[in-house]
């Protein structure tokens, strides 16, 4: 095998050339094309060999006719071609009034409506997003429960689809959850402080309000807009000061009690961490004690049926029926991932690195200064010689990313900023890492990059202050201009080509998503 750029022999499963860095990509990479795009091209093709077919059966009638079904067919391919580059597409930008537009790929605002603030598209398929218009302007801003706001749910063409109005809060932070519900809330009085007292529920992706305004706020303000349903479509809420959990029914599943639910997402499993005076301990599915409440801190079962808990300063890890499968030896400990590895750290100071299913140690490095859990894709982020959010350590502080191996396939040094790498998502087929950079003086100081699902950079981060890829693998970004002064905003294609420059226009652009 051989790159298409510079003809440099590469080695059987290559990614990227090692001589001049062009990505080795599959044929929709060398096509520019989306596997999507390629199969509508292929339609589209495919009709208009249809039409000439059938245009040859008409050749004996009155050439009037064949020159209007010439005609018919030549409109309607040029239609048709205008939509798939103009229609196919939308994206969320700022304009220099500070307002939100839906823009096509042309950067046009197909609806001509402007919002205050949005979190672009969410939902199980990402297909509606919350506007937001706010009421008084002389009231505090509040974007994350977006009280003082006049909310409504548009669909990917711009349409109206529900007017919120009624609520008074919307705690969209996190948009829609993959069941396409959404939390809202509706003042219900004061408390003893004066303070407004409101009740939550949650409304679906119509704007239909499928389980009423009914419960507390929980043990933060927030609680409703950070908590997560899990994959089995329950999640944990709070009614007369008590703690219970529902499905996406709103049926009681976890009986209400004087009990907590720390983790937002309660796991993938029937067995749900909880906190009752005794301590930390696991109830199943009907709120029936299944393990005791004897830990000092419990994390959510792993899909190997192990579970990280803390008893008397020190963690390890127990199976479903409370044994414990691996003792209580570790400083600290995290849940396992899909590949059956977790990370913990070591006792008496010897660092962190990663176990197996059986306890023992399989990734080491003593230079490890923190390990994160590995993502679907079978990567993590090490830290060496290095605590982040502190200082740097020492001249050799890195951030890496390994694989399941344990063998680094990218490393940034640290010396002067705080580097730190997103999770690899996937999108249409190919996998990218969005990372940033966050400097130590100046915490609002961040800068964006994208790498390669290895962690390889394909974008840099020099004064990008925003960078993300849309689902037609355009690269949004936003960028502070080499003086300080002024912001540049376009959209670039893998082969960092600018294909939209929306500088003039807007102050920033966001990812494109896909229009059905």
């Amino acid at each position: 095998m051989y790159c298409g750029k510079c003809g440099q022999e590469l080695e059987k499963g290559s990614k990227f050339c090692t001589n001049c860095g062009n990505l080795v990509g599959n044929m929709s990479e060398r096509s520019g094309l989306s596997e999507n795009e390629q199969n509508e091209q292929y339609l589209y093709q495919s009709d208009i060999a249809q039409s000439e077919r059938s245009s040859g059966k008409k050749r004996g009638r009155v050439l009037v006719f064949a020159i209007l079904f010439l005609a018919i067919g030549i409109i309607g391919g040029i239609y048709g071609l205008h939509s798939y580059f103009s229609g196919k597409y939308v994206a969320f930008a700022i304009d220099k009034e500070g307002k939100y537009v839906l823009i096509n790929e042309k950067g046009e605002n197909i609806n001509g409506d402007k919002y205050d603030y949005t979190i672009g598209f969410s939902g199980g398929d990402s297909k509606v997003a919350v506007v937001a218009v706010k009421k008084d302007s002389t009231m505090e801003d509040d974007v994350y429960e977006l009280t003082h706001y006049s909310c409504k749910l548009i669909d990917k063409k711009g349409n109206t689809i529900a007017d919120l109005s009624e609520y008074d809060k919307v705690g969209f932070i996190s948009g829609f959850s993959k069941q396409g519900l959404m939390s809202v809330a509706k003042q219900n009085g004061v408390d003893s402080e004066g303070e407004p007292k409101y009740e939550w529920g949650f409304i679906d992706t119509k704007g239909r309000e499928v389980i009423s305004c009914q419960y507390d706020d929980g043990r933060w303000n927030d609680y409703y807009m950070a908590s997560e349903w899990n994959e089995r479509g329950w999640i944990a809420v709070r009614k007369d000061e008590e703690y219970g959990v529902i499905d996406e029914k709103g049926k009681v599943i976890v009986p209400f009690a004087d009990q907590y639910f720390f983790h937002y997402d309660l796991g993938i499993t029937d067995l749900i961490a909880v906190e009752r005076d005794e301590g930390w301990g696991y109830v199943n599915d009907k709120g029936e004690k299944v393990i005791p409440f004897v830990y000092d801190w419990a994390e959510k079962f792993s899909e190997n049926g192990l579970a990280a808990v803390e008893k008397d300063g020190l963690w390890g890890y127990i199976d479903r029926d409370g044994n414990i499968a691996i003792p209580f030896q570790f400083d600290d400990a995290e849940e396992f991932a899909s590949n059956g590895l977790a990370a913990v750290e070591l006792p008496k100071g010897l660092g962190f690195g990663y176990i197996d299913e059986k306890g023992d140690l399989v990734i080491y490095d003593e230079s490890y200064s923190q390990c994160e859990k590995f993502d679907e894709y079978g990567y993590a982020v090490v830290y060496k010689d290095y605590i982040p959010f502190e200082r740097v350590q020492s001249s050799r502080a890195a951030v890496c990313v390994i694989d399941e191996f344990g063998r680094e396939v990218f490393s940034v040094s640290v010396a002067e900023r705080d580097r730190r790498f997103g999770e690899t998502y996937e999108v249409q087929g190919e996998k990218y890492r969005l990372f940033y950079t966050e400097d130590y003086k100046d915490y609002s100081d961040i800068q964006y990059g994208i790498a390669d699902e290895t962690g390889r950079p394909i974008m840099p981060t020099d004064n990008i202050k925003y960078l993300s890829v849309g689902e037609n693998h355009w690269f949004a970004v936003n960028k502070i201009e080499e003086d300080g002064e002024g912001r540049k905003c376009y959209y670039m294609d893998k082969n960092k080509n600018v294909v939209l420059d929306l500088s003039d226009e807007y102050d920033a652009v966001y990812p494109f998503v896909y229009v059905k």
